[in-house]
């Protein structure tokens, strides 16, 4: 009789897991008749303008987990590439459940496999899956686990002690191809930077005009040459190609001014940003996405700076809230997903915007508040639409794109001339005028030119043919993402939600009230808050007054209020600039 070492079994499990565990999720599945799975196409417009649209496939709608249970709130997904896998977390069970090459879900893995607290994911080509982990009411310790391939934990890597930081929240994680591990914090700015045995080696720090301590001390001059490295032209190296000989002249770094190697003290400083995304192309390049500056910054394999790019807005071709981004290598396309406005935005490898597809709505090609997303061997987008409580597996159709915008997406293939299949411009726009002010009638190349991207139109050219209003974030779901993140106990998250001018309570500053909050949050082994019977009393447009009940419960103290919060819409979103609490109603 033959003893399978550990190592054999692990990988039988691997081969086998999926076909026993598929076999018993499809007879489920099948006869409950819940997963949606579409092959049709869509027309999506192009966001922003009139003219144009974007053709998709709607490859599936993914709307169940292995159980047959409809997802709770799908916010996190990641791929491996050699398994065909989708591999997705479930908000509210902690669960990971890994959807096979045909969308069916196969199995999930949970508590006994050491997943608690789940926030992203990366999967090695030996099958090794990285598990970023937050401390919350089930985990008492920011960390990386990593499964084998069967799932068993092969070891833990914990991020609270790597960099002396016991408040470390991880939230995006990527790995190099010689073993470099790339965390991404909401408590940090910049990304951790390990080696393959969890090492803390060094922080990668974008930098950029955003609030931040000020300089001093010892690290005034590596800080000064930090702000160099990123702010001053890139160098050639003799007998070997610069860093940036495939990156447009316009999207290269700015050079410093002559004779100075540091900011001025008395202009806005440069600072390290908030990262919130890191993801790493075919070619090594690392990309920080931030939503604190609607940025991307780019940084080769050596980790030296290469450029930046986006800008912030609500309106299209601009970031209001970034919250992911994925690197399409075949095609050479970077798509970010946009939470606040509902679109994923299409770039150039060197930062040039393209396109942008989708718009707040239930339908295929839609969404409400993207989350997340990866893409698979097949080059199809695979985004968790938090909301709308689905995963959608979208393909972006090139080949039946505006002959212009292919050109610009496929610069390989030939222009193709546009001919009189032009779709209308409406009449109240006026696209081109001559000096005198008169109308041109635009020309074809005109016309695509602006659905390219390569001219803006106002908003305001006639008295707002062109005006949309911004999607706003439902009141009562922002209040609830509040709620969500006092309940685990995400510092950051929760702070986040309050106004810079924030008003506290009683006679405490705002800085005091921070403090306080945070001693509080950390101070509670669990916290429970769940809010009923919101009400909105009033609606000035970007200022609303909401009426609520709040349920609170820890370890140790409990209540039930009434409580009104004063709320104000700023460009990342709702703030909430008042709270008090009106009427005890018991426990």
């Amino acid at each position: 009789m033959n003893v399978m070492s550990s190592e054999m079994m692990c990988e039988s499990i691997k081969t086998t897991r999926t076909a026993a565990v598929l076999s018993r999720g499809i007879r489920r599945i099948l006869s409950a008749g819940v997963v949606v799975m579409l092959c049709c196409g869509l027309l999506v417009a192009l966001a922003g303008t009139a003219v144009a649209q974007i053709p998709l496939r709607s490859v599936a709608q993914l709307t169940v987990d292995d159980e047959g249970r409809a997802l709770n709130y799908p916010s996190i997904v990641f791929y491996d590439s050699q398994e065909d896998e989708i591999y997705l977390v479930n908000g509210g069970t902690s669960r990971v459940v890994v959807y096979g090459a045909d969308f069916f879900p196969a199995v999930s893995i949970g508590v006994g496999r050491g997943v608690e607290a789940p926030r992203r994911g990366a999967v090695q080509k030996n099958g090794d899956v990285y598990l970023l982990q937050v401390r919350n009411v089930r985990s008492e310790r920011p960390r990386i686990t990593v499964l084998s391939g069967a799932f068993f934990i092969k070891q833990e890597f914990f991020l609270d002690t790597i960099a002396d930081e016991p408040d470390f929240s991880p939230r995006s994680i990527a790995i190099s191809k010689d073993g470099l591990i790339y965390v991404a914090s909401t408590t940090t700015r910049g990304a951790l930077v390990l080696d393959a045995q969890g090492n803390y080696l060094r922080h990668l720090r974008p930098l950029d005009k955003v609030a931040g301590e000020e300089r001093g001390g010892g690290d005034d001059e590596a800080a000064a040459a930090e702000v160099e490295a990123q702010t001053s032209a890139i160098v050639s190296v003799p007998g070997q190609p610069s860093a940036a000989a495939d990156i447009p002249e316009q999207f290269r770094p700015r050079p410093a001014r002559p004779g100075r190697s540091r900011p001025d003290p008395a202009a806005d400083l440069l600072n390290p940003v908030r990262v919130n995304d890191v993801k790493i192309d075919g070619r090594g390049r690392i990309y920080l996405l931030s939503a604190e500056t609607s940025k991307v910054y780019v940084y080769d394999a050596a980790e030296r700076f290469l450029f930046s790019f986006g800008s912030k807005g609500g309106t299209p071709r601009n970031l209001s809230q970034p919250r992911s981004l994925v690197i399409d290598d075949q095609r050479e396309l970077i798509y970010i997903a946009d939470y606040m406005r509902h679109s994923i935005l299409a770039y150039s490898l060197e930062g040039r915007y393209l396109f942008e597809f989708g718009g707040r709505g239930v339908g295929p090609g839609w969404f409400n508040f993207p989350e997340d997303m990866t893409i698979n061997n097949q080059g199809q987008l695979v985004i968790a639409d938090l909301f709308n409580r689905r995963v959608q597996v979208l393909e972006v159709l090139y080949e039946e794109f505006p002959p212009s915008l292919k050109a610009l997406v496929m610069p390989d293939q030939q222009e193709i001339t546009v001919t009189g299949t032009l779709p209308a411009v409406p009449a109240s726009v006026t696209l081109f005028e001559t000096d005198e002010g008169q109308p041109l009638e635009p020309t074809a190349e005109d016309i695509w030119s602006v659905i390219a991207g390569e001219s803006l139109i106002e908003e305001d050219v006639v008295a707002g043919a062109l005006s949309a209003e911004i999607e706003q974030e439902p009141v009562a779901i922002f209040l609830k993402r509040w709620a969500n993140a006092w309940s685990e106990q995400e510092v950051e998250l929760y702070l986040g939600c309050y106004a810079a001018d924030f008003v506290p309570m009683g006679e405490v500053s705002r800085d005091e009230w921070e403090i306080q909050r945070r001693e509080r949050l950390n101070r509670s082994a669990a916290i429970a808050v769940t809010l009923d019977q919101i009400r909105i009393v009033r609606d000035d447009g970007d200022q609303v007054r909401v009426e609520v009940v709040q349920d609170y419960r820890s370890d140790s103290y409990s209540d039930r209020t009434r409580k009104i919060f004063e709320l104000q819409y700023e460009d990342d979103g709702w703030k909430i600039f008042r709270e008090r609490s009106v009427e005890v109603l018991g426990d």
